[in-house]
């Protein structure tokens, strides 16, 4: 009977930890729903962040702009319902950013670095549905290119 309540009470204490552990404060200053994205490497190597949606034009045109920083594997998600050549401006935008641009799960380029308070044009030139930023460096910190996949998933959001 022993046994069975220390064997009880390891698996209790990672539940536990897991309920009552703080959100990151990214996640709860702002209104927009949220979803946990996993990338993966042709390796098999896993990077997750958590990112907020961004899914209709207002959401879209306001991004992350106005934001003084943001927490590591945290960003914002941009997603259509279309496929088009996407391209994104850094109007207003305080944190430098590297865009990961994505066509379905499949990643088609990204954007590393993207200096604050510009208006040049960041694009990678191919038809996509979504586009993830992250604080710069992500992308070289984790060594992403085109060869890796992105899965996210939701349900109660609409795309506009």
């Amino acid at each position: 009977m022993k046994k069975y309540a220390i064997l009880a009470l390891l698996f209790m204490v990672p539940l536990t930890y897991a309920v009552v552990q703080k959100l990151p404060e990214f996640m709860v200053e702002n209104n927009n729903p949220r979803v946990e994205i996993l990338l993966q490497s042709p390796e098999g190597e896993k990077v997750y962040v958590i990112a907020e949606i961004a899914a209709t034009d207002e959401q879209r045109k306001k991004g992350l702009m106005n934001r003084q920083s943001m927490g590591d594997n945290e960003g914002m998600l941009f997603v259509w319902n279309d496929k088009a050549v996407r391209s994104f401006w850094m109007l207003n935008t305080f944190i430098p950013l590297d865009m990961i641009f994505l066509d379905d799960t499949h990643v088609i380029g990204t954007v590393e670095n993207a200096e604050p308070h510009t208006l040049v044009p960041r694009t990678v030139g191919k038809l996509g549905n979504a586009v993830l930023e992250v604080n710069a460096g992500f992308v070289e910190k984790y060594g992403i290119t085109s060869q890796w996949k992105a899965m996210y998933g939701f349900t109660e959001i609409v795309v506009e």
